[in-house]
């Protein structure tokens, strides 16, 4: 009776969701909303990154993690992006800086 229990509660605990729930409290005052202005997203990933890299975070959690503190416009690039590109924070992290700082360029030499 007793192994089953504990079998049950270390399988709840090594749970996916278990998992991103704990992380994310762990992250949640630590993180803020991504900016909306270009050059200020780049010093916010390096923000991220060394956050990440700090607590351990996995890397299989880190694209879950990220999306509730991206910015609206950021939210609706990567509803554009296949989800299994966008399932990497390396990945989510190169497009939007990619895009992120094309649009800053432009905007730099339309001024």
């Amino acid at each position: 009776m007793r192994r089953k229990k504990w079998r049950e509660d270390r399988a709840y605990k090594e749970s996916t969701a278990v998992k991103i729930k704990t992380w994310d409290d762990a992250l949640r005052n630590t993180i803020t909303k991504m900016p909306s202005e270009g050059i200020d997203v780049v010093s916010w990933f390096v923000s991220i990154d060394k956050l990440f890299e700090q607590l351990n975070v996995p890397a299989d959690l880190q694209a879950i993690l990220i999306r509730p503190y991206l910015s609206d416009r950021a939210k609706l690039l990567m509803s554009k992006c296949d989800p299994t590109y966008s399932a990497k924070y390396e990945n989510i992290k190169a497009f939007l800086l990619f895009y992120c700082l094309q649009q800053y360029t432009w905007r730099s030499l339309i001024l």
